[in-house]
């Protein structure tokens, strides 16, 4: 899986292996003042998940696109 995420001022790519068990995090849409969609927010990570033990990808980092899809202005259906 290829995320590019933004932590607060910076944009990173972070490439997670696609092998066993959840990724292990907890995300809500993000949406700017104007209502567009920002991405999803990281709200949690759990222990002991792919991400968590990977340690690179923090509550609060802005998932912008995965595995090449942007997710910038893409409505999310719950």
């Amino acid at each position: 899986i290829n995320l590019k995420i933004v932590c607060f001022f910076s944009t990173e790519f972070i490439v997670l292996s696609t092998g066993g068990g959840s990724l292990g995090i907890h995300v809500v849409p993000d949406y700017n003042a104007l209502g567009k969609e920002r991405g999803l927010l990281v709200q949690g990570i759990e222990p002991g998940g792919r991400v968590h033990c990977d340690g690179r990808l923090k509550v609060y980092d802005r998932i912008v696109e995965i595995n090449g899809r942007s997710l910038l202005d893409q409505p999310f259906n719950a």
